[in-house]
């Protein structure tokens, strides 16, 4: 299916860029960095991909990718078991950063598999089942925004073609939130408003009964989902909020 062709390099850097007002929470030198991945192939054909871990840690872009090359380079595109490798790294492969970048470098390996097989990526997957449209959501909603914020951001939306719209909550009063929520849902309408309450970004976390109660408040807005209500380490308690929902 694949080409045979060799892996002779990949590299790894990060790019950053004015974002925002400058003020945006969680960028605290008002720039945005993304890690990047560029891997080549023995005829010059290059892919990249993105590593999402690069927005917080871009500075370990760069070695992790000069240490997974061990893995990579030389590699022929036909056979993509050198992944598995990585994965079996004792402790270290399957989780955290290194699995963060590794999945970096596979989204480039499969975006030059698709460059040099002259194909859209997704059509190196024949059994996928293939839709004409693909619905898509606007992620933005800073959980600093005020709800003028929100609503500049739900008509800026609007003006590039987007329906459905993802807010973050979780860093000002509830009350804030909640006047937040009701500004975006009063906009928009069908279930077309997600909340992101980022508590693996927040240092306050919310318990599992605060999460509870806030849900319930939610339901008042037609919310569609809530994302990340409770720490992403707190399985249990995860598997007892769900029990719980509706």
């Amino acid at each position: 299916m694949y080409t045979n062709q060799k892996i002779t390099k990949i590299e790894g850097f990060a790019l950053s860029s004015e974002y925002g007002d400058g003020k945006v929470f969680g960028q605290p030198k008002g720039k945005k960095s993304i890690g990047f991945i560029e891997v080549t192939s023995e005829s010059g054909a290059k892919g990249f991909g993105e590593a999402y871990c690069g927005i917080y840690s871009p500075e370990l872009i760069k070695p992790i990718v000069k240490f997974l090359s061990n893995y990579i380079i030389g590699k022929t595109l036909d056979d993509l078991s050198f992944f598995d490798e990585i994965d079996m790294i004792p402790f270290i492969g399957y989780t955290g950063i290194l699995q963060g970048v590794r999945v970096g470098a596979e989204l480039a390996v499969m975006d030059l598999i698709g460059k040099i097989e002259e194909k859209p990526v997704h059509e190196l997957f024949p059994y996928q089942e293939k839709k004409k449209e693909i619905k898509c959501y606007y992620s933005g909603g800073s959980v600093v925004f005020t709800p003028d914020s929100i609503k500049q951001d739900i008509e800026d939306l609007s003006k590039m073609g987007f329906g459905a719209y993802k807010m973050r909550v979780g860093h000002q009063t509830w009350g804030q939130d909640i006047h937040r929520v009701e500004t975006a849902a009063k906009l928009l309408k069908n279930k077309n408003l997600m909340v992101d309450a980022i508590m693996g970004t927040l240092k306050k976390k919310w318990t599992l009964m605060d999460a509870e109660l806030k849900i319930k408040d939610l339901l008042n807005y037609n919310i569609f989902w809530i994302e990340e209500p409770l720490c992403p380490t707190s399985i249990s308690d995860y598997e007892k909020l769900r029990k719980k929902s509706k």
